[in-house]
């Protein structure tokens, strides 16, 4: 996925793209091996959302919409491709090269584009270039983290989403590429922040235990408020649970992601965020990076171990 083009004529207007560029698209490479032991990558396949150059609007830079803000995801067990960057739209393809195109033909998507960051409202085209060139809500809901895949044993193929300024959102997509809501959390990335609000959103992985049901968790972590694109700001580690909802709705009537644990539930504990750093999980340890010089390692604490007695012992009453 490619970002902005970025090239302006001498009166500062972004220009079209030269033949053969492919910014703000989603590209399928192919390994070309020549005759004489050379290669080369070739574009095979390609889908252009937009231009920059057709963008604008008056409250936001809206020709610097890097749709390569966050990275696509193909799906496995099926041929889907996904992919979705700072306008929080989501677009899913065929990943066969024949299929998939080479082009901006909206027919090509496996279904319609949808917002997948934030909900601006019912009835809203996402591939009307003419409806993205907004600030729904007056904030930003970039996404700058790759969407994270799961397969939930109840609820099958799973995508999670936390766009900046916005909630951790879990969706269900089926293999004909239908994405539906199923839940977001009550936290908010950057809560209260004023005017358009703070980078980056949240970064996730999830994990589970195999196959077995009711074991899968979503790891996110995430600015607590502030920007933390323009400023050190506190990071916050949650977990959720990936498949059970919270019994109790969120403010707005939505399902609402059950939080099980975040790190500031440790007395003293906190760190500075680092942006674009999701967290990582290793022999059962969850790793976090921070802006503070060191990554921080969390994991379950263990009982203390108390040794089984000899078989000679006599424990009588008042022994320690």
């Amino acid at each position: 996925m490619t970002g902005n083009y970025g090239v302006q004529d001498q009166t500062k207007n972004t220009i079209a793209p030269r033949p053969g560029d492919l910014p703000e698209s989603l590209i399928k490479l192919g390994y070309t091996l020549n005759n004489d032991g050379t290669g080369k990558l070739v574009a095979e396949a390609w889908f252009t959302p937009f231009r920059d150059v057709d963008r604008g609007g008056p409250d936001d830079d809206f020709q610097d919409y890097d749709l390569g803000s966050a990275g696509p995801v193909p799906l496995p067990g099926t041929n889907l491709l996904v992919g979705a960057g700072k306008d929080g739209v989501v677009y899913v393809l065929p990943r066969d090269t024949t299929s998939m195109g080479q082009g901006s033909d909206f027919g090509k998507l496996k279904k319609p584009p949808i917002f997948f960051t934030y909900f601006p409202g019912s009835g809203i085209d996402a591939a009307d270039i003419r409806n993205l060139d907004k600030l729904f809500d007056g904030k930003t809901h970039h996404l700058h983290a790759s969407p994270a895949f799961w397969v939930d044993p109840k609820r099958g193929p799973m995508l999670f989403c936390w766009g900046e300024n916005e909630s951790l959102r879990g969706w269900t997509i089926g293999n004909d590429g239908t994405i539906s809501f199923v839940a977001k959390s009550a936290e908010v990335a950057s809560a209260g922040m004023p005017g358009r609000g703070g980078m980056p959103g949240g970064f996730l992985v999830v994990t589970s235990n195999g196959n077995t049901p009711n074991t899968g968790i979503v790891w996110a972590t995430a600015p607590v408020s502030g920007d933390a694109n323009k400023h050190i700001v506190e990071g916050v580690l949650r977990a959720y649970d990936a498949t059970n909802l919270d019994a109790t709705p969120n403010a707005d009537g939505t399902p609402k992601l059950r939080l099980l644990w975040q790190s500031k539930q440790i007395p003293g504990n906190t760190f500075n965020f680092s942006k674009f750093c999701p967290p990582v999980v290793a022999d059962g340890r969850i790793l976090v990076p921070t802006y503070d010089g060191r990554v921080d390692i969390y994991t379950l604490i263990s009982p203390p171990h108390t040794p089984p007695l000899p078989t000679n012992a006599n424990i009588g009453a008042g022994d320690d």
